[in-house]
């Protein structure tokens, strides 16, 4: 009995000190109002001076062979660990997981800078270089957050900054200008890439302050991913197609050299009377016939390398294809407004119960008692 006794007084002053902390936020409830309308306010200043932002996206399925899954069995998964897809007849696929690294990388961002896109809202069609100089406007918090890290990039400037693009360049590595550096970091904040497990579908997505532009940049990248994915696929036998067609050229020329020699022997001797005349004439036309042989097996291997490249190029489906967004992506205000005044509200109770914890802890004998 004793110990249920104290139990209910135990359980009886927890519920005294919490009604205690809760009188106390209600005497301070206009404090408690005025700071979460103020940050309500803050949020609608954020949510306004936000830039506007339109989303676009695409889905594609990359192709994929049960039969050479199959026929390489576990081989296919340990290509994988490498990033080579070995499920299409041979071909060197790269794994989709690899397709974010490559749209993020900074040769595949330089050739979306100078692509052509058109904007709604300012009727031109410029690149995204152009606008990034021209024509982006930065919210408020953009500015004062670029000029902070300008300062700090000011003082942490380099002075042997020239010394090392001289070195840069005796090295043939990529120079960017800083102005580049900056408009590749902008573009990569607005493209991303993601893949469904298990599924492989590919999402690219978008994001652009006109709704058409964003509409079109995420059509560029679809574009120029599908070519660096067919040209890294087909580059080996791009490679072997070119030397087929040197040799091809140069049987094509030899042949037709000996075409033209044998000619020339007829029309100067019509009548192949003496042997020294037959045995010659037998001799260009064996030669003739062997360029010949030449000239049509390299011909019959160049249609064949023709047919290897178009049959390694890998074939991605679209899904979903790009289409112009009608409702803005961002800046979400209302959700804005109530995460300030959520945060605001959670921040400034927590500070008046702490206040009156602490002020109860220094009233108490107990407390110095211990020192």
């Amino acid at each position: 009995m004793d110990n249920v006794k104290a139990k209910r007084k135990i359980i009886e002053k927890d519920n005294i000190e919490l009604l205690e902390l809760i009188k106390t936020v209600w005497v301070e409830r206009r404090k408690v109002l005025f700071v979460t309308a103020f940050f309500m306010v803050l949020g609608v200043i954020y949510s306004i001076l936000a830039s506007v932002e339109y989303q676009a996206q695409c889905k594609l399925l990359p192709e994929s062979s049960v039969t050479s899954k199959s026929k390489f069995g576990g081989l296919s998964s340990l290509a994988g660990l490498a990033g080579i897809d070995m499920e299409s007849g041979g071909a060197e696929i790269l794994d989709p997981s690899l397709y974010p690294e490559i749209v993020n990388s900074t040769p595949f961002q330089q050739q979306l800078l100078n692509e052509p896109l058109y904007f709604a809202d300012l009727d031109t069609t410029i690149s995204y270089a152009e606008y990034f100089r021209n024509f982006q406007e930065e919210s408020i918090f953009g500015i004062v957050k670029a000029y902070a890290f300008g300062l700090i990039g000011q003082l942490k400037k380099n002075p042997n900054e020239e010394l090392n693009k001289t070195i840069e360049k005796a090295n043939n590595v990529m120079l960017l200008t800083k102005e580049e550096v900056n408009i590749i970091a902008s573009l990569k904040n607005q493209i991303s890439v993601e893949i469904t497990k298990g599924t492989s579908i590919i999402s690219i997505k978008t994001v652009m302050p006109d709704s058409y532009a964003s509409a079109e940049l995420c059509s560029v990248v679809v574009k120029n991913l599908r070519t660096f994915l067919i040209r890294h696929t087909t580059l080996k036998s791009e490679e072997n197609l070119i030397f087929i067609e040197n040799s091809f050229n140069e049987a094509k020329r030899e042949y037709q050299t000996k075409m033209n020699s044998l000619a020339l022997f007829e029309e100067r001797n019509l009548n192949l009377s003496s042997r020294h005349m037959q045995s010659e004439y037998q001799q260009l036309q064996n030669e003739m016939n062997v360029a010949f042989e030449v000239y049509k097996n390299l011909a019959n291997q160049l249609e064949q390398a023709k047919i290897q490249i178009k049959r390694k190029a890998p074939v991605y489906t679209t899904l979903e294809p790009p289409q112009v967004p009608v409702d803005k992506s961002n800046p979400k205000r209302m959700i804005i407004v109530l995460l300030f005044a959520t945060i605001s509200f959670v921040f400034v109770v927590l500070f008046i119960v702490a206040k009156r914890l602490v002020k109860d802890l220094v009233n108490k004998e107990d407390f110095f008692s211990k020192f």
